[in-house]
């Protein structure tokens, strides 16, 4: 594999690690706020239910108390994704939901059970209301299961989404760069298989490598120019030493053709 490859796909796989932790948080943190939002709606009807006009008599019913906040909770009293269950003495249980926006789609069915799993266990919000002294009822706000998945799923498609689109275009950048700051290593591999290919040759020695303007491929180089400077100076030096060999040779026979002639003569 080479440097390129390995690096775009490590890059790839730091990027996919960040989503998955982005994801995981982005689960935790819409549930939290769900949460949250039961919280903020029994305080609210909490509070609603106190003004209410008329409030001195206790017998007033759980659907006449939440007759008056249907139209309100769209986001006024009870927030999305939340339902609220209301108990009198004088009434069972009546039931208020503003549970689904309808903005999050069709929830994959592998989403939903990574949202069941990873989200933070939720817990009903119950609170007594009390008035004067006297208890007027209670209120249990829960999480709507289906309703924080579909907000979770929406929020988690345009982040993941956008990350993607983020995460290729990083590496293909990185690609081009890496690209371009490996350019000098062919100029490299080439240089050594000239200098291997010849180096018997004349001036098979002389090539050296211009600077990059990197630091770690300058030093290659200045590595390499001088790695060539002295193999060109052993070869001369080489050269030299087979041309006085080859003189003293030359001298030894002609000495010894002169010696024989003279003692044949």
């Amino acid at each position: 594999m080479s440097l390129i490859v390995r690096i775009t796909v490590r890059l790839a796989v730091v990027a996919l690690i960040a989503l998955a932790g982005t994801i995981l948080w982005m689960l935790h943190a819409t549930d939290a706020r769900l949460q949250r939002g039961a919280e903020i709606s029994v305080d609210r009807l909490e509070r609603h239910w106190m003004y209410r006009p008329g409030l001195g008599s206790l017998g007033v019913t759980s659907s006449e108390l939440l007759s008056g906040w249907t139209a309100r909770a769209s986001g006024s009293v009870v927030l999305p994704g939340v339902c609220i269950v209301v108990s009198t003495p004088t009434d069972p249980d009546s039931s208020l939901c503003n549970a689904r926006d309808g903005l999050g789609g069709t929830v994959p069915a592998w989403f939903a059970t990574l949202f069941e799993r990873f989200a933070a266990p939720r817990e009903a919000v119950v609170r007594e209301v009390v008035f004067r002294g006297h208890r007027l009822g209670t209120i249990r706000a829960s999480v709507d299961t289906q309703a924080a998945t579909e907000q979770a799923w929406q929020q988690v498609s345009l982040v993941a989404g956008a990350a993607a689109g983020m995460a290729a275009g990083m590496c293909l950048l990185a690609w081009l760069a890496v690209a371009h700051a490996l350019r000098p290593v062919g100029g490299i591999v080439r240089a050594l298989r000239d200098l291997e290919d010849g180096a018997d040759g004349p001036g098979a020695t002389a090539a050296r490598l211009p600077a990059s303007g990197t630091a770690e491929f300058d030093d290659i180089a200045r590595a390499f120019n001088d790695l060539a400077a002295r193999l060109e100076h052993t070869t001369e030096e080489r050269g030299r030493l087979t041309r006085r060999l080859f003189a003293v040779q030359e001298e030894e026979r002609r000495m010894l053709a002169r010696e024989l002639h003279d003692e044949f003569g």
